[in-house]
C-alpha cells in the first residue's frame, strides 16, 4: 500500500515543478521584450530623416521642438540625463548645437551627421574673437550652420542618419535601407528643382533679411547680401537709405525672409522695385506638411518672383 502513495506523491512532485516555469515560452525561457531604440534629434530636418527611415522601430524624441530656434535651446538637467540613457543622438553638426558646450554626452551615442561634407561648410559672415592665454587674441570666423537648405547636402545627411541607425538596429537594415533610399532620392530629385531656378539665368538679384541662408544662396545660385534685418521691426531712414543703394549698385529686385515682415515694409519695399519672398528655414517642424512639403512650398515661393516670358 505504501508503494502506491509514494508514485502518486511523486507524480504530484513532477506537476507541480513542471508548471513552475517563468513567463515566456512554453520551455520557461522568459519572454523577450521588444525594445524600440531610443534616438533623440537636435533639429526638425533631422526628425523628420530618422522618421521616414526608421518609423515605428524608433522612439525618437526631439526636445528642442517647442524652441523657437532649436539651435539656441539649452537642455535641462533632466533632459541631459535622458539623453545619457539614449542609444542615439542625431546631431546637425557645423555648430548648430551651441548648447553642446554646457552640457556632457558619451562620445559614443553622438553622430555628427555633416561630417562628411565638412569641405564644403560655409562661413556664417560671422567673426568671433577670443583669447589663448599668453598667444593674446585670436578670431575666427563662425560656421554657417542650416545645412539641410542645400538639398544635396540634406540628403548626405539623410544618408549618414540611415547608417547610425542600421548599426544601432542590425534586425532591421532592410527596412532602413529601403526608408532611406526612397528618401534621398526624393531629396535629390527636389534638389534638381531649386538647381533649375538659376539655370537660365531668370532668378532676380536677391537679397536676404538674415544671413541664415547661406546653404540655399550657395547651392543654387543665389547669392546676395545679407541686411541683419528683423521682420518685425519697422523700416527706418537708414534702411530705406541701405534699399536706395543696393537697388541701384548690384540691382536687388528680391529681399528673402525667414519671418513674415510688417505689411507696410512690404508695402514700401515695392514701391522701390523690391518683392518680398518668405522662406521657412524649417529648423521646427511647419505648422502643416513636413520637411518635403516645407521645401516644396519654398521652392515655389522663390519660383514666383521668376519674370514670366
Amino acid at each position: 500500500m505504501k508503494k502506491p502513495l509514494f508514485v502518486l506523491f511523486s507524480m504530484l512532485i513532477g506537476l507541480a515543478c513542471k508548471n513552475d516555469v517563468k513567463p515566456g515560452s512554453d520551455d520557461g525561457t522568459p519572454a523577450k521584450t521588444s525594445r524600440k531604440t531610443v534616438v533623440y534629434v537636435s533639429n526638425y530636418p533631422l526628425y523628420y530623416f530618422a522618421q521616414r527611415i526608421g518609423g515605428s522601430a524608433l522612439d525618437l524624441r526631439f526636445p528642442a521642438g517647442n524652441a523657437e530656434n532649436p539651435s539656441d535651446w539649452m537642455p535641462s538637467a533632466e533632459e541631459v540625463s535622458a539623453m545619457q540613457d539614449a542609444d542615439l543622438i542625431l546631431l546637425n553638426g557645423a555648430t548648430y548645437e551651441g548648447w553642446l558646450m554646457n552640457v556632457s554626452l558619451p562620445d559614443s551615442l553622438m553622430i555628427d551627421t555633416s561630417v562628411d561634407f565638412t569641405s564644403r561648410l560655409l562661413p556664417s559672415g560671422a567673426t568671433f574673437t577670443h583669447s589663448h592665454g599668453a598667444d593674446g587674441e585670436h578670431s575666427h570666423e563662425g560656421v554657417a550652420s542650416k545645412t539641410w537648405l542645400d538639398l544635396e547636402l540634406a540628403a548626405k545627411q539623410a544618408e549618414a542618419t540611415s547608417r547610425s541607425l542600421m548599426r544601432k538596429s542590425p534586425g532591421q537594415v532592410e527596412l532602413f535601407k529601403a526608408n532611406a533610399e526612397t528618401l534621398v532620392g526624393e531629396l535629390l530629385e527636389l534638389d534638381r528643382e531649386y538647381k533649375a531656378l538659376s539655370e537660365k539665368g531668370s532668378f532676380p538679384k536677391p537679397a536676404f533679411s538674415k544671413p541664415i541662408f547661406q546653404y540655399l544662396a550657395h547651392g543654387y545660385g543665389l547669392e546676395g547680401p545679407s541686411l541683419g534685418w528683423e521682420s518685425d521691426t519697422a523700416l527706418d531712414h537708414d534702411k530705406l537709405h541701405e534699399i536706395g543703394h543696393l537697388r541701384k549698385d548690384p540691382g536687388i529686385q528680391v529681399l528673402i525672409w525667414a519671418d513674415r515682415p510688417q505689411e507696410a515694409t512690404v508695402n514700401k519695399l515695392k514701391e522701390s522695385g523690391i518683392q518680398s519672398v518668405i522662406l521657412n528655414p524649417l529648423d521646427t517642424q511647419p505648422e502643416s506638411g513636413d520637411f518635403l512639403t516645407g521645401m516644396l512650398s519654398n521652392l515655389q515661393a522663390l519660383k514666383s518672383v521668376i519674370p514670366q516670358g
